[in-house]
């Protein structure tokens, strides 16, 4: 592919994307991306949905409990995509991560979804206090497997038979990443408040209980 010279996430391979906020002017593009059979199939909106009418999809991207994100090169104005943060009031500080991106398009940045992904990740760590993000996908979607290995999520698990597919049943494996292995691959990646790991936390809340989080 042509690569139009675009600037690079800080400390990082990603192009650095612009992020806008979810509203009503961009339903009919995002539902138009969701909608297609090959689009479709991979997703799970609860209870084995697959897709939702409008009015049940702009409910959930502009509920209090979603940061929803559409993401364009620098420049441009037409979105390429979703980056979509679920479950940011969880008590336990969890989120659910999950991407949606515009498959008629044909690519001219390599990893820009990547970028994105990491660009939303920094505002839910950072902004929103997130301990630890997690995903799932189809274990047979490889454009999915390899999005989440490149951005460096972990494989955590997997769910046998999980998922259905024109009848078929296929696993799901399950991926994380914490705050502190966010902050190992990403300190200078900047959330959408302008705070970085490396200046706002650099010494996230333990994990294992073996020691108290500093006090200041």
């Amino acid at each position: 592919m042509s690569t139009p010279q675009v600037p690079l996430l800080p400390g990082t391979k990603f192009p650095s994307v612009e992020t806008l906020p979810f509203s009503l002017e961009h339903l009919d593009t995002v539902w138009g991306w969701m909608t297609p059979p090959n689009v479709r199939c991979w997703l799970d909106f609860g209870g084995g949905k697959q897709e939702l009418p409008k009015r049940q999809l702009y409910m959930l991207l502009t509920s209090p409990r979603v940061c929803a994100r559409l993401f364009r090169l620098p420049g441009d104005t037409q979105p390429l995509g979703l980056v979509c943060l679920n479950n940011i009031d969880d008590l336990m500080s969890a989120m659910d991560v999950w991407v949606v991106r515009d498959v008629s398009v044909r690519r001219t940045v390599r990893n820009d979804v990547a970028g994105a992904i990491v660009s939303v990740m920094a505002t839910g760590f950072l902004d929103y206090g997130r301990q630890v993000a997690n995903s799932w996908v189809v274990a047979s979607h490889r454009a999915s497997i390899y999005l989440h290995n490149v951005v460096g999520m972990k494989r955590s698990g997997i769910q046998r038979l999980r998922h259905v597919m024109e009848g078929r049943r296929y696993d799901r494996w399950t991926y994380d990443m914490t705050l502190a292995d966010f902050g190992e691959m990403y300190p200078d990646v900047p959330s959408e408040k302008g705070r970085t790991f490396r200046t706002h936390l650099p010494n996230p809340t333990p994990v294992d209980g073996t020691s108290e989080p500093s006090r200041v």
